[in-house]
């Protein structure tokens, strides 16, 4: 019988594979370094998929299989580092506030003397033979204006740092450039698209207690709450589970039996919890709400208007919801009883 310990550390073994590129996927899960070793060789056109697919390493099936598998782990991944933020948030606000203040103390203290010791070179003879005594008591118009941007670079700084410690990835990185790729199998463009969604709810979290920004929303960023991670979780081992199926049906076994490992690690629960497809609604619906009042705010005093965060447009939103539930009607209202995303099993075969 395994010992628990044991299997902890090969469900993380795993995982790490699962969150690494699909190069070494290839090697990790199935034991093959060709890929790994082609672009060790040198550049390879396209994506790793398709170059591995093409140069037979691995069958258009199995590179499917992989790519879900990798999906969901982010998917997993997202969930979770939301949930610590959630269970950590007030400590973690408190946390930066006081990095800040102290990083700004520190600055101030250093602008002020070297701003004293300017205006002290500046000074003639004269003015220094009977100002000896004279500190300077204040800084100049230009002085404070610099200051203080200074003062908003250290905090807008600390903050973005925080927020990429915290797992923040903007949904315009490469990572995502693949969702919804014509000619994917719907099973991928679902998982893929569920990661993305597991990334702008995580990102959006984080910002709801850390928003900062040069131009920043009146209304700021309202979370949407933790009732969303348990249905991320499910979805990620709906997806694995469809991924582990499909190596199966490609003689991978034993990678296979890995995939289950980390299905039954992951503890999602096994009623109907709201689906991905239903938190890109609900963020949507409240960025589109702080838009739209921040908006309304700025029309008293100016033309220019705010605009959404990057992933939470309304044509983006409405594409997510489709392509994560092909049941879904998008961010139109749904009718009365739809399959919800974590339960629907899209096709794992490509369109016709």
């Amino acid at each position: 019988m395994t010992e628990p310990n044991q299997d902890k550390q090969a469900v993380k073994q795993t995982r790490d594979i699962l969150n690494a590129r699909l190069g070494e996927m290839i090697t990790g899960l199935l034991g093959d370094d060709s890929l790994e070793k082609k672009y060790a060789a040198g550049p390879v056109d396209g994506a790793a998929g398709a170059a591995a697919e093409k140069s037979g390493i691995v069958s258009a099936d199995t590179k499917t299989a992989l790519l879900i598998a990798q999906a969901a782990e982010r998917t997993l991944r997202a969930a979770e580092k939301t949930a610590f933020f959630h269970a950590h948030r007030d400590e973690i606000s408190a946390d930066i506030k006081q990095q800040v203040a102290d990083q700004q103390a520190a600055h101030a203290e250093k602008f002020k003397t070297a701003a004293a010791d300017t205006t002290e070179n500046k000074q003639t003879f004269i003015q220094r033979i009977f100002g000896l005594h004279a500190a300077k008591t204040g800084l100049s118009q230009e002085e404070r204006y610099t200051l203080e941007r200074e003062q908003r670079q250290i905090e807008n700084k600390a903050y973005e740092q925080r927020e990429t410690e915290l797992g923040y990835v903007s949904p315009n990185d490469n990572t995502f450039r693949y969702v919804g790729a014509a000619g994917d199998a719907p099973a991928l463009q679902s998982a893929q698209a569920t990661a993305l969604a597991a990334q702008m709810y995580l990102n959006n979290e984080i910002e709801s207690r850390l928003y900062k920004s040069a131009f920043p929303l009146d209304m700021g960023v309202s979370a949407v709450g933790e009732s969303y991670i348990d249905g991320l979780k499910q979805k990620a081992a709906a997806d694995l589970s469809a991924a582990g199926a499909l190596l199966e049906q490609e003689g991978h076994g034993a990678a296979a039996s890995r995939l289950k490992a980390v299905v039954s690690s992951i503890g999602a629960p096994s009623h109907n919890t709201a689906g991905p497809d239903e938190l890109v609604r609900k963020l949507y619906k409240q960025e589109e709400s702080n838009v739209g009042y921040s908006n309304q705010q700025m029309s008293m005093w100016t033309m220019a208007t705010f605009a959404h965060r990057a992933g939470f447009e309304q044509e983006n939103c409405d594409k997510l919801m489709k392509l994560i539930n092909p049941q879904s009607n998008g961010l139109a209202e749904p009718p009365p009883q739809t399959v919800r995303a974590a339960t629907a099993a899209p096709s794992t075969s490509k369109p016709a």
